[in-house]
């Protein structure tokens, strides 16, 4: 089981990033594009450089890891 890091209390992240594409998309073929851009590993490397989501990549955590050098991570 994974340990949440501990400011001043104990808080869990319930949400994360859902990238879809709507039925009524007029463009199908390039929101699908889009889609997987924000699933690979350049758009995973932008957001765990912003810090603003632990990213679905294995391969780009450590980046993550190192926008908070103040909190024990090593769970991740």
């Amino acid at each position: 089981m994974t340990v949440m890091p501990l400011i001043k209390e104990r808080a869990a992240v319930i949400h994360g990033l859902s990238n879809v594409i709507s039925a009524n998309t007029k463009h199908p073929k390039e929101a699908w594009e889009f889609v997987k851009f924000l699933g690979g590993k350049e758009a995973n490397e932008i957001w765990a450089k912003s810090g603003v989501v632990i990213p679905a990549r294995m391969d780009v955590l450590d980046i993550w890891k190192k926008t908070y050098p103040n909190l024990n991570l090593q769970a991740y």
